[in-house]
């Protein structure tokens, strides 16, 4: 007796991305913002620079920055590729990795044992509380060095989320009005 399988077929599409890609001139600085599994693309951002590095034997101050700003929902649960990022800082292929747990405020050490002990609750909860934190020396990687910035996570919320943080750095470090601060960035953008 012959049983019957249903096939179904899904229409998969590729999708490629010209412009997301690290730039070929090791020497300008990345800033990658990317919450939850938004990191994944930047572990291979990262791991590419750390090979064309080595290949080319350039020294850690031939090669730009490297910043990481990474966030998630509780450290002992969801920190992607902890291991890897921490090894990466060690060997100076990250420059800065921040991190932040939009959860892990919300109880004390006693309540929960996600909590990690060493997390203030003034620590950062998501990744705009660092961009602001960090605020200063972002804009002079972008002004200054020429810095490259990749966002990737949830593009309905947290791109927007961090298009308007780096808005607010304008008004507040550059003095712009709100109106220049949107033409600055969608200049940066067209830019590239």
């Amino acid at each position: 007796q012959q049983s019957k399988v249903n096939i179904s077929k899904i229409p998969i599409f590729l999708r490629s991305n010209q412009y997301f890609h690290p730039p070929a001139d090791l020497a300008t600085p990345l800033i990658m913002i990317g919450p939850g599994t938004g990191v994944a693309p930047f572990i291979g951002f990262i791991q590419h620079r750390q090979i064309q590095r080595t290949q080319a034997g350039l020294s850690l101050e031939d090669v730009g920055e490297s910043w990481l700003l990474f966030g998630c929902r509780h450290r002992q649960r969801d920190f992607l590729f902890q291991t890897e990022l921490e090894q990466f800082v060690h060997t100076g292929t990250l420059s800065r990795l921040l991190v932040s747990f939009s959860r892990d405020q919300d109880q004390s050490p006693d309540q929960s044992p996600d909590q990690s002990p060493d997390q203030s609750p003034d620590a950062p909860r998501y990744v705009q509380d660092n961009i602001r934190l960090h605020g200063k020396d972002l804009l002079r990687l972008i002004e200054e060095r020429g810095a490259c910035v990749y966002v990737c996570g949830d593009a309905k919320n947290m791109a927007r989320n961090v298009q308007e943080t780096f808005v607010e750095l304008l008004k507040q470090h550059k003095g712009l009005d709100q109106k220049d601060a949107e033409v600055y960035m969608m200049r940066l953008r067209l830019d590239r």
